[in-house]
Order: C-alpha cells, then structure tokens, then sequence
C-alpha cells in the first residue's frame, strides 16, 4: 500500500518556547509576592504587644530599632545622620506613604521619641509604631 505524501512538506525545526515563558513568568510572580515576606523578616525584633492594634498598610517605609546603636532603615544599617537625610528625601518624593517605628520591646522609650522628632523634622507626615497582636 502505497501512501501519497507530497514532496515538498518541510519538517518543522523551531523550539516551542511558549511553555517554557508560561514557567518563567509563574515563578516571577511567586518570587514577586514572597520576597517582601523575606525581606521583612529579616530583621527580627520583638516588638511589643497590643489588644488594640490595627493592620498597616502596603506601602510603607520603615525603621527599626533594634538597640542603643542599632538602626535599620528599610532594611539596611545606618546611622542617624544618614538616616535624616533618607527620611527626608521619603518624606519629599511620597509624602502619603507613612513611617512605621518598629521597635524592640527593650529599647528605652526616650530613643523612639527621639526618632518621631526626627522624622517630623525631616518632614513625615503620617507616624505609626509596629506593635503585636497578643
């Protein structure tokens, strides 16, 4: 039995790479969502806790204390000259998105009152401190 196949039928030679675009994209958007959870938790503090306290928003940006000297602000070391410098140029570019003062339960009460004064200075305009639900 004979089978008529026409001559001139080229084989296709490409590489479907629409599967493989779908896997990248899937991991893009899973490594989108998680690295802010990574992120944030990469500074561990204890922070107080409150019955009273309320969920923050998305966007925000933050300092933590974490002792005497140790000051973090969105997740890098600094000092507090830097630091104004920094909330600042926050405060000027987005002045909607508010600070969050994330604080150790052990830091003396006077060092987060020293920083609202210097973010207020600076020219933030919305403060919140970052407490835990019990």
């Amino acid at each position: 039995m004979k089978i008529n196949t026409p001559r001139n039928i080229r084989i296709k030679s490409e590489i479907n790479i629409t599967p493989f675009t779908d896997v990248v994209l899937v991991l893009l958007i899973i490594f989108m969502i998680t690295t802010p959870m990574i992120i944030q938790s990469s500074i561990t503090v204890n922070i107080p806790k409150s019955s009273h306290g309320t969920e923050g928003k998305n966007q925000q940006f933050e300092v933590v204390i974490k002792g005497e000297k140790e000051i973090y602000f969105n997740n890098k070391s600094t000092d507090l000259p830097t630091l104004k410098n920094e909330m600042t140029e926050h405060a000027r570019d987005m002045p909607d998105i508010p600070l969050v003062i994330r604080a150790d339960r052990d830091v003396k009460y006077y060092m987060i009152v020293d920083m609202m004064d210097l973010a207020k200075e600076s020219g933030v305009a919305k403060i919140s401190l970052n407490v835990e639900k019990p």
